[in-house]
């Protein structure tokens, strides 16, 4: 059974994500299969499309070329970076 947020299930609200967020990591694989992560920033184009531009001489952009399936994962782009600023050393 799924959860409702808003009179939404949780999947149903999936689609609005980008309209909502304009921040994205596209997820793609060389023709090895060696994986790339890109940060880029895109468009909604309706519920089930985004849109972003790239130099197709890009590395993502020439894997999406030798091999087209991708992943994503959408960032809350007004939420507040808990990490910023730090240097990383301990």
């Amino acid at each position: 059974m799924s959860q409702r947020t808003g009179g939404l299930t949780r999947w149903e609200t999936v689609p609005q994500l980008p309209a909502q967020h304009h921040y994205l990591v596209l997820d793609t694989a060389d023709g090895e299969g060696r994986p790339w992560a890109s940060p880029v920033f895109v468009a909604a184009d309706g519920p089930h499309r985004v849109l972003w531009v790239s130099s197709p001489d890009s590395r993502h952009s020439r894997n999406i070329a030798a091999r087209p399936e991708v992943a994503i994962t959408v960032y809350d782009s007004a939420a507040e970076c808990l990490s910023c600023g730090t240097s990383g050393r301990r």
